[in-house]
C-alpha cells in the first residue's frame, strides 16, 4: 500500500489526470451499464413472466366452455387468436390425460404429452397457474382449466426469451463499445490537454453522476478547449443513445399496459358488470359497468358487500343468500339467481346474477367472482307477452262460446220447459186430488233428471269460461273432457243435422282440462262451420295410442284443406270464415296450448277427409273403450 502511494506521489498531474479521468470514466460507465443491464433484465424477465402467466390464466377462462363441450375447433380458434403475440413460442391445451386438444403446431393435435415437465404438470394437482420451468432462453407456464372445483384440462404457454436476451446483449455490447471509445477518447484527450482539463473533467464527471441519478435531460456543456468539447460531444451522444434505448423499453412497457387495458375494456364492453368478493375481508370489487347498471359513477359506491346487500329488494334477499349458501355447501351446485336491485333513481331493475366460488386446499371458500346482467327489458317483454297471450286465449274462448250460444240456450230451454210442464201437471193433479204416490215419484224423478242436465250444462259453461292459465297439471279422464265439451255444442250439431261419431278409448292424461277442452271446442267449431252446408254432415272423434302418445283424431265430412290455406292456417288472425265469424286465433292458440302440454296439434294430409290430430303424452294405463 505504501509502495502504491509512493508511486502515486511520483506521478505528474498529467498522469494523474489521464489515469484518474480514464479510471473514473471507465468505472462510471461500467457501473452505469451494469446497473442498467441488471435493472432492465430483471424488469423484462418479470414482465415476460407476468405476461406468460396472465396469458395462460386468460386462456383457461376463454377455453373452459370449449373444453366442457369438447369443441376442438373452438379451442384451435382461441389459440390462433394469440398467434401475433411477441415472444410466443407455443401454446397447447391438453386434457387431464395428456392428450393434446389444441396446439399452435396443429400436427401435434391428438398426440399425448410424454416429456417430464408435462408429466409433472398432469400429476401436480395444482389449482392455479405456476411456472413449469424457466431458463435463460425459455419460460414455460401451466394453468389448470377448472370448472366447479374440478380440473378438466391444462393450458401451457411457452415464451421465448431470445428477443429480450438479444436486446439486453446488444445493450451490453453497445455499452461496452461506448465505454471503450469513451475511455479511449478520454485517454487521448486527457494526454493532450492535461494541464487545462482538471476543472473541465470534474464538470463532465458531475454530469455523468447526475445522469446516473436519473436526470435524463442533463448534457455536458461546450468547453473552450476543442478536445474536451469533442469528449463532451461523444459523452452526450452516448447519453442520447442510452435515452433512446430506455424510451424503447418504456414503449414496450406501454404496449404491455395497453394489452392489459384492452382485456379490461373487453370485459366492460360485454355489457356485464363484474364483481369480485373477498369473503375473508367482506370487501367487494365492483366494475364500472356494474355501478352504471344502477345509475352510479365509479366513485359513488364503496367496495363493500353492504353496498350490494342494502339495494337488494327485501322480498328477494333471503332467496339470494340461500342460493349463495347452497353454492358454498355444494361445489356442484351452480350459483345463478334473478333478483331485483334498487336503482339510484329509486326504481328496481332485474339482475341475472351468476358466480363461482373459489376454495383453498382445505375446501374453505375464500373468494367468489361473478357477473351481473340487467334483464329488466327481457322480464318486461316476457310479462307483456304472457298478458297478451292470456287475453288472446280468453278472446278465442269467448268467441267459441258465442258461436255455440244458440245451441246452449236451446239445450237449457228444453229442460226448463219440461220442468215447468211437470210442475204445472203435478199442481193440477194435487188440486183435483188425482195424483198417486207412484205417479208423484215418477214425475219428480223426471224433474230431478232434467234439473241435473241443466246443472251439468251450466257447470260445463262455468268451467270452460274460467281462466285456467295458472291451474296445476292434474290427471284427468280424456273421455270426461270430450263429453263435457260435447255437452256445450251437441244441441247445435243436432239442430243442424250433424252426426257425432265416437270411437274413444278412455285414457288418463296429465293436463289442464279447461285448456284441452278449449282445443277440442275450437276443432269442433271449425268442423261445424266447414260442413254445415254440405249434404253429408258428420264429425268423428277417435283415439289411438301410438308409440306412447295418445292421438285424438277430429275428422269431419269435409273434403280437406287446400295447400295454400294450410301454409297459413296456424298463423294468428288468419281465417277463412266470413267477417264476424271467428277471430283467426283458434288454431294458433290451440297449438300453443298443446306445446305447453308437451304435445302437438297438426293437420293430417294423408286423411281422405279433413282431419286434425291432437297428440298428448299418456299419464296412465288404458281404461276402457267407449263407442
Amino acid at each position: 500500500m505504501k509502495t502504491f502511494t509512493f508511486w502515486l506521489k511520483q506521478w505528474s498531474l498529467k498522469t494523474h489526470l489521464i489515469v484518474g479521468v480514464t479510471s473514473v470514466h471507465a468505472l462510471l460507465m461500467v457501473v452505469f451499464i451494469f446497473d442498467t443491464y441488471i435493472r432492465q433484465s430483471n424488469y423484462i424477465d418479470k414482465n415476460l413472466k407476468e405476461q406468460t402467466e396472465n396469458l395462460a390464466q386468460t386462456l383457461t377462462y376463454s377455453s373452459i366452455n370449449s373444453v366442457l363441450s369438447k369443441d376442438l375447433q373452438g379451442l384451435s380458434e382461441i389459440i390462433k387468436a394469440q398467434a401475433g403475440l411477441n415472444n410466443l413460442e407455443q401454446i397447447l391445451i391438453s386434457d387431464v390425460n395428456g392428450k393434446v386438444l389444441a396446439h399452435s403446431d396443429t400436427s401435434l393435435v391428438g398426440k399425448y404429452l410424454t416429456d417430464i415437465y408435462s408429466q409433472q404438470m398432469l400429476l401436480s394437482g395444482k389449482d392455479s397457474k405456476y411456472t413449469l420451468f424457466e431458463n435463460l432462453h425459455i419460460i414455460d407456464v401451466a394453468a389448470p382449466v377448472i370448472f366447479q372445483n374440478t380440473t378438466h384440462a391444462w393450458v401451457r404457454v411457452r415464451m421465448n426469451k431470445n428477443s429480450t436476451n438479444s436486446a439486453l446483449e446488444q445493450l451490453l455490447i453497445d455499452g461496452i463499445i461506448y465505454s471503450f471509445f469513451a475511455v479511449l477518447i478520454g485517454w487521448i484527450v486527457s494526454s493532450i490537454i492535461a494541464k487545462v482539463l482538471a476543472k473541465q473533467i470534474i464538470d463532465l464527471a458531475n454530469v455523468a453522476d447526475q445522469f446516473k441519478q436519473g436526470n435524463r435531460t442533463i448534457r455536458a456543456k461546450s468547453f473552450d478547449t476543442f478536445e474536451v468539447s469533442q469528449l463532451s460531444l461523444f459523452f452526450n451522444e452516448m447519453m442520447d443513445t442510452l435515452n433512446k434505448e430506455e424510451q424503447a423499453l418504456k414503449s414496450s412497457q406501454k404496449l404491455l399496459k395497453e394489452s392489459e387495458e384492452r382485456f379490461y375494456l373487453a370485459m366492460e364492453g360485454s355489457n356485464e358488470g363484474l364483481w369480485d368478493w373477498n369473503i375473508e375481508t367482506n370487501e367487494v370489487f365492483f366494475s364500472v359497468r356494474w355501478k352504471k347498471m344502477l345509475g352510479y359513477d365509479d366513485h359513488e359506491l364503496k367496495n363493500t358487500l353492504d353496498e350490494w346487500k342494502s339495494r337488494v329488494h327485501p322480498d328477494d334477499l333471503a332467496k339470494v343468500l340461500s342460493d349463495v349458501a347452497n353454492h358454498f355447501k355444494d361445489v356442484n351446485n351452480k350459483y345463478e339467481n334473478v333478483h331485483r336491485l334498487k336503482h339510484k333513481l329509486g326504481h328496481y331493475i332485474y339482475i341475472l346474477d351468476k358466480g363461482q366460488c373459489i376454495r383453498d386446499a382445505n375446501g374453505k371458500v375464500y373468494r367468489m367472482i361473478g357477473t351481473h346482467n340487467d334483464i329488466s327489458e327481457n322480464i318486461k317483454s316476457q310479462k307483456e307477452k304472457e298478458d297478451l297471450q292470456s287475453r288472446l286465449v280468453e278472446t278465442a274462448k269467448m268467441a267459441a262460446l258465442g258461436e255455440m250460444s244458440s245451441g246452449i240456450a236451446h239445450e237449457i230451454n228444453n229442460p226448463l220447459t219440461i220442468i215447468i210442464g211437470k210442475v204445472d201437471f203435478i199442481t193440477m193433479q194435487i188440486e183435483r186430488k188425482m195424483i198417486t204416490q207412484e205417479g208423484y215419484i215418477k214425475d219428480l224423478e223426471v224433474i230431478r233428471r232434467t234439473a241435473h242436465r241443466i246443472s251439468k250444462i251450466i257447470k260445463g259453461l262455468r268451467t270452460f269460461a274460467r281462466n285456467a292459465e295458472h291451474d296445476p297439471f292434474i290427471n284427468s279422464s280424456l273421455k270426461s273432457i270430450i263429453d263435457e265439451t260435447l255437452d256445450l255444442c251437441r244441441q247445435k250439431f243436432n239442430s243442424a243435422g250433424v252426426e257425432i261419431r265416437l270411437n274413444i278409448t278412455d285414457y288418463t292424461i296429465s293436463c289442464r282440462a279447461v285448456e284441452i277442452s278449449q282445443v277440442f271446442m275450437n276443432l269442433l267449431s271449425n268442423s261445424y262451420d266447414a260442413i254445415v252446408g254440405l249434404e253429408q254432415k258428420w264429425v268423428q272423434i277417435e283415439t289411438q295410442l301410438i308409440d306412447g302418445k295418445i292421438h285424438i283424431k277430429f275428422t269431419d265430412s269435409g273434403s280437406g284443406i287446400e295447400e295454400k290455406v294450410l301454409e297459413k292456417i296456424f298463423h294468428p288472425f288468419y281465417t277463412t270464415k266470413d267477417v264476424g265469424h271467428g277471430t283467426g286465433l283458434g288454431l294458433s292458440i290451440s297449438q300453443g296450448i298443446m306445446s305447453s302440454h308437451k304435445g302437438n296439434l297438426y293437420y293430417d294430409k294423408s286423411a281422405k277427409n279433413t282431419c286434425f290430430i291432437v297428440e298428448l303424452p299418456e299419464a296412465a294405463i288404458e281404461l276402457k273403450k267407449v263407442s
